[in-house]
């Protein structure tokens, strides 16, 4: 992640795409980042929350949902795939992540050290039974590992504002059938 914003391409933080929201949105929902897809046909995914990060009795309360498994029908982490659109001028679902842009780098091998990759192997923060299991499961499924992004660190240059993902890493799997997109997501 490198400090500056972009329009289009690899970006998070800031301002949604233009037109495009998450199914359920709530008080708390807000976007986290697009993502270029390369499929059968040019597309781009684009990631919402809905997490509350104090209040213990709330449905959105962030820490119950660590090492769970987010689907298609959750709404509290949805990613809406669409065609490639350019950041929206103004949104009531804006990050509290300023704009960032990911740089993508050559192909490497895998390295635990990585905090970011594309595809690969992941490494888990919290490398629980449960977790192994939940991919392990997802890969027999027919999913492929799309992202691992971790908490930023000194690699991450200028990053400023609210993490949504506390000091954990998201694991995003993802799945084409018939032009159609699968996805599932873990907090680990």
């Amino acid at each position: 992640m490198v400090k500056g914003d972009n329009r289009s391409g690899f970006r998070i933080g800031g301002l949604p795409p233009v037109g495009v929201h998450p199914a359920f949105i709530h008080k708390l929902t807000r976007y986290f980042g697009t993502f270029p897809i390369t499929g059968s046909e040019e597309v781009e995914m684009s990631i919402f929350t809905t997490f509350e990060d104090y209040d213990h009795d709330s449905p959105f309360y962030f820490s119950v949902f660590i090492c769970a498994l987010y689907r298609n029908d959750s709404k509290m982490f949805q990613c809406v795939f669409h065609k490639p659109s350019p950041r929206a001028k103004k949104s009531e679902i804006k990050s509290d992540l300023e704009g960032c842009v990911i740089e993508v780098g050559r192909e490497s091998e895998d390295d635990e050290g990585s905090s970011h990759m594309i595809g690969g192997v992941h490494f888990f923060e919290h490398y629980h039974p449960k977790v192994r299991e939940t991919s392990a499961a997802l890969l027999g499924e027919g999913f492929i590992r799309l992202l691992q992004l971790s908490f930023p660190g000194p690699q991450d240059t200028g990053v400023k504002g609210l993490w949504q993902f506390g000091n954990d890493a998201l694991h995003l799997y993802i799945k084409e059938t018939k032009g159609r997109y699968e996805y599932a997501a873990l907090l680990a």
